[in-house]
């Protein structure tokens, strides 16, 4: 079936019966009999929408609603507030969630599969004791464009393409990255969580991994990747070795460095980057510039 076709057997329902399924998601009534069972053992929610931004379960109520086993394949589901929310072996995939709001939540052994989560935030750290959770939650085909992981649990799930998107004091466990990872922040500099993913079949392309240990990360054998392990240490080392730049290519060079030293991570934490994104062009020569400059820093700490 069609998504368009997906989407419009909803308009075509008894009103009633619509507002009571809408109100069944939103935890506040039980499920109505018009939902049946799909042939997977889903119940049957594909293109179901939502008109507005409503809020899914009580801010004030730690434990929200239970979303288990709907098929929300096709679902228009735009800028939902989620507090304390439990999705359950769910399907998403093609759904349009973009702007969603998380706290507390927990989403275990679900598809996102081409669904659209722009804009959205997904964990917003701290509610209720606990952040949000994402376990054994397939993502790939998923477009990501200006979202932001808030000090989210991440284990065991799967990435493909990124575009644009923020991990910040995350903890990522067991988990895949597959593709092109552009413009990308994972940054751990807050807390220094745990990170243990692979990494090999994805492309850094402006993008960095920032703040944790990366002795269990596998990386991709990417010609212009660079890990600086206990980075701290080797940036102000950079940065003394700046400290009268003389040249413009010394002066931005030192300017870069300086904001890394302002908020920097962990002593023992490392920085992975891809160099290239520090040029404007091919023929820029502060990629090398920095290379070098990096290099003999941890030549001199390890001597």
């Amino acid at each position: 079936m069609r998504k368009a076709d997906l989407v419009s057997r909803w308009a075509r329902m008894d009103p009633a019966s619509r507002r009571e399924v809408q109100a069944w998601l939103l935890g506040q009534g039980s499920r109505p009999q018009c939902v049946a069972r799909t042939d997977e053992g889903r119940y049957d929610l594909r293109g179901f929408s939502f008109s507005g931004t409503y809020v899914v379960g009580d801010p004030n109520v730690t434990l929200g609603p239970l979303w288990e086993s709907l098929d929300l394949r096709a679902a228009l589901l735009d800028e939902l507030r989620l507090f304390g929310t439990r999705l359950k072996n769910c399907l998403l995939e093609g759904a349009s969630c973009r702007g969603w709001r998380l706290w507390g939540v927990s989403v275990e052994d679900c598809g996102f599969g081409r669904a659209d989560l722009s804009s959205a935030s997904l964990g917003s750290g701290d509610w209720a004791g606990g952040g949000s959770e994402w376990k054994r939650v397939d993502f790939r085909g998923a477009r990501f464009d200006n979202a932001r992981f808030g000090a989210a649990a991440i284990d065991s799930c799967r990435f493909g393409r990124l575009v644009k998107v923020v991990f910040e004091g995350c903890s990522i466990t067991g988990s895949v990255f597959m593709g092109p990872l552009s413009d990308v922040i994972i940054d751990g500099r807050r807390a220094k969580p745990e990170l243990s993913a692979d990494f090999s079949d994805s492309i850094f392309c402006n993008s960095q991994i920032i703040g944790y240990s990366l002795q269990r990360a596998i990386l991709p054998q990417q010609n212009d990747l660079r890990l600086l392990r206990d980075y701290p240490g080797v940036v102000r080392a950079s940065l003394d070795a700046l400290s009268n730049p003389t040249t413009p290519l010394a002066e931005r060079a030192a300017k870069i460095l300086s904001w890394l030293v302002k908020s920097p991570g962990a002593e023992d934490s490392d920085w992975c980057f891809d160099i290239s994104s520090f040029g404007a062009d091919s023929h820029d020569p502060l990629p090398a510039f920095l290379d070098e400059l990096f290099s003999r820093s941890q030549s001199r700490r390890i001597g």
